[in-house]
């Protein structure tokens, strides 16, 4: 049996990347993170560059150390570690700006307001609930690190840094690119891209470390191509409080944050990310460093959606000379091609949708994989947690997918703990939606209780609460779980049928026990779990579906509340005496 033991420690935000819990603890099949960042906000003491010009990035200023009225660049190549430079509130800074190595040592540089007092206070604790963003009516108080834009495809970034430069964090910053009607930007901000090849480090000597953004504004514009917000790149990287919002493309996948070249850790948390593409991806390109695998990863308190003005909507592209109109590329919220120890909790998702034309995946909320076409054979994803997740109006609850491109050496994810989660599924009949699918072979260790899933549609022949397509799993236990579906179970064994025990055949060592299944499909139908399921859970098939949910005992299942009244069957059900489904006590609201 899968046991969950969560405390958490926390280091120091710097130290050697050996530098770990010795005692690292799990929960369920899944390694926890090992190291946590503390982005704890500590106002350096040393000296303050006032850098106030913004005709002239580069010129000096006037006074003790020529600090006073500089350029930003002159003040990021002259100050010290320990200082603080000093951005005029609304003013704009346009240009590509890099963050140079400052040699040796561990204190914080600050690149900040002159006037921070509209800044709400700093995120403080790892547990906060609550996330300190910048009212929208704030920004115009913001000063602005501006991308010039002034050709399509600009592979600079607005910010990026020098090989191994370290100890850098943005404080209420607005970043953004200079606007022009349909042109392309390929990042704004990429940290641990080496600037003479404009690609990512193969060193690891070289690669950046101790990053943060804090309170930042990050977006693109209407009718604008970003193809990522912020590239990390390296080690001890941090957003945090942030408000990612406009970042769009037609052309290609795009993202809030994308990491590819870093060993860890990661925090991501108290963030507003909205983004077409993949608003998150680890993964999705070639790793440089040989056997990098991105690892102790907190992703936490975050909200990530698209916007519904989204779902039909094409916006201007200037290709070459010629203005074309392109659909928005829309796939998934979170994903994960490449990754180790990540701790998914807490987090809201919503509005993530299949739609022709602009859609090509199923629109997941959480998508688990192993690496892509152009991954090296050791890039996977494994020891991944996911919990207390409140996952709604999607395509696709949470998916894991093994070797979807052929590769022959491919390593597929496993030790997969997903526990205490809300996914309600949106189905609008492009694609297969699920609550939980997966797919491909030679998956194992899977723990997949206390959730509540959901699947709203009640005329369509696509829904499946859980679905195996293809699938051998070993070592999976799903338990305590409520699915409401009009398919509850759906089960493709790929060219094996028939099998004699498809359950035993294509999940061998596994475990399906003290389920609720709610749905349309007649004993004995395809898709029917008892079809392929021991008897050990509950199950509840009528045409009358979804009338029979009342048998559940949800409080109001119209209008989202899943708790189970006082009166439910299968309140303190569970193996473990709780109730069945998600703990809602702990789920994001």
């Amino acid at each position: 049996m899968h046991a969950r033991r969560t405390r958490r420690v926390v280091l120091p935000a710097w130290g050697p990347l050996q530098q770990a819990i010795s005692t690292a603890l799990n929960d369920g099949p899944a390694e926890l993170p090992r190291v946590y960042i503390d982005t704890t906000y500590s106002l350096p003491a040393g000296n303050v560059w006032t850098a106030t010009n913004t005709s002239d990035n580069n010129a000096a200023g006037t006074g003790t150390g020529n600090r006073t009225g500089c350029g930003f660049q002159y003040a990021l190549n002259n100050c010290a570690l320990g200082d603080v430079i000093q951005l005029t509130n609304g003013a704009v800074y346009t240009g590509k700006f890099n963050c140079p190595n400052k040699g040796a040592g561990s204190q914080w540089i600050y690149v900040m307001p002159s006037d921070a007092s509209f800044l709400p206070a700093p995120t403080t604790s790892l547990s906060a609930i609550s996330s300190p963003l910048v009212p929208a009516t704030h920004f115009a108080s913001m000063p602005v690190i501006q991308h010039p834009a002034t050709v399509n495809y600009d592979f600079e970034p607005a910010l990026g840094c020098s090989g191994g430069a370290h100890h850098f964090r943005f404080v209420g910053i607005e970043f953004r690119p200079t606007y022009t009607e349909g042109r392309l930007l390929p990042s704004l901000v990429w940290l641990g891209r080496n600037s003479s090849t404009g690609n990512r480090w193969s060193d690891p000597a070289q690669l950046p470390h101790n990053f943060t953004f804090d309170r930042c504004y990050i977006h693109g514009y209407a009718d604008y191509h970003v193809t990522c917000g912020l590239r990390l790149d390296g080690n001890y990287m941090a957003a945090v409080d942030c408000y990612f919002d406009e970042l769009k493309n037609g052309v290609q996948d795009n993202q809030t944050i994308n990491v590819i070249n870093g060993y860890g850790p990661f925090r991501i948390s108290n963030n507003r990310l909205r983004s077409t593409g993949e608003v998150i991806i680890f993964g999705g390109a070639g790793i440089p460093i040989t056997n990098l695998l991105p690892a102790d990863i907190h992703i936490f308190n975050n909200e990530f959606s698209w916007d519904p003005a989204w779902e039909d909507q094409a916006i201007s592209y200037w290709n070459e000379s010629v203005m074309e109109t392109r659909n928005l590329i829309l796939k998934n919220l979170l994903e994960f091609k490449t990754g180790d120890r990540v701790l998914i909790e807490r987090n809201r998702f919503r509005d993530c949708w299949t739609n022709p034309g602009h859609s090509t995946q199923q629109g997941q909320g959480i998508y688990i994989v192993d690496g892509d076409e152009s991954a090296p054979d050791w890039s996977t994803s494994r020891n991944v947690t996911v919990r207390y997740n409140d996952v709604r109006r999607v395509g696709s609850g949470f998916m894991v997918a093994s070797n979807q491109y052929l590769q022959p050496d491919i390593t597929p994810p496993k030790k997969i703990s997903c526990h205490d989660n809300v996914f309600e599924v949106e189905d609008r009949g492009t694609f297969f939606s699920s609550g939980w699918r997966f797919t491909s072979n030679q998956l194992d260790d899977y723990l997949f209780e206390h959730n509540t899933v959901v699947l709203t549609k009640t005329d369509s022949n696509y829904q499946t609460s859980l679905y195996d397509i293809d699938a051998v799993i070993t070592n999976c236990t799903v338990r305590n779980n409520i699915f409401v579906g009009e398919k509850a179970f759906r089960q493709s064994t790929g060219g094996r049928s028939p099998l004699s025990d498809p359950f035993g055949d294509c999940w061998p060592g596994g475990s399906v026990l003290n389920n609720v299944f709610v749905s349309k499909v007649a004993s004995g139908e395809s898709g029917d779990p008892a079809w392929v399921m021991p008897a050990t859970n509950t199950y509840d098939r009528s045409a009358s579906f979804p009338a029979n949910v009342s048998t559940i005992g949800f409080v109001d299942f119209v209008n989202g509340n899943y708790r189970l009244d006082a009166g439910s069957a299968f309140k303190n059900a569970g193996t473990d005496g709780k109730d069945l489904g998600a703990d809602l006590d702990l789920v994001a609201a």
